[in-house]
């Protein structure tokens, strides 16, 4: 059997900030699905969830994103995992789900508020049927959205 040959150029990646994905779930076990404008996609439907900042920890900015972007606060977390997103890349993707919440205010950063995010409450097999029709294209939403349904499942 041959030996493989490995490269020893430089090898091209993309740094990037890690991030989390928040799938929260309301008293009737429908996922929050926030409705936006993100250029380059368009309109699109997309979790909770934004970049870690820097010396934030994972569950830190989960909480601060849930937070910004919905209004919600959540008496309970659980961890779903992290992933990487894309090869070459250093992203992580940390995965939460958020339950006995509490409404709010949302407080998005300037950013945000230009693109004008509304949350909706979504059934489990109403979401996997928007991901798979492509309104939720965001990877890191689908992959949440994919972990939950298959947790919930078991």
């Amino acid at each position: 059997m041959p030996r493989m040959q490995y490269r020893t150029e430089p090898f091209e990646h993309i740094v990037m900030r890690d991030g989390v994905v928040v799938v929260a779930v309301d008293d009737r076990r429908r996922v929050g699905l926030v409705r936006h404008t993100l250029p380059p996609h368009g309109e699109v439907l997309s979790m909770p969830g934004g970049l870690v900042e820097p010396g934030e920890e994972p569950p830190a900015a989960a909480v601060r994103e849930l937070a910004e972007e919905t209004g919600l606060t959540a008496g309970t977390w659980q961890p779903m995992g992290t992933f990487a997103p894309m090869p070459r890349s250093t992203q992580l993707l940390h995965l939460f789900e958020a339950a006995d919440l509490t409404h709010g205010r949302p407080c998005p950063e300037p950013s945000e508020i230009a693109q004008g995010m509304t949350l909706e409450w979504w059934p489990p097999e109403d979401a996997l049927a928007a991901l798979w029709d492509g309104q939720l294209k965001l990877s890191g939403s689908a992959l949440a959205l994919l972990a939950y349904t298959t947790r919930r499942a078991r």
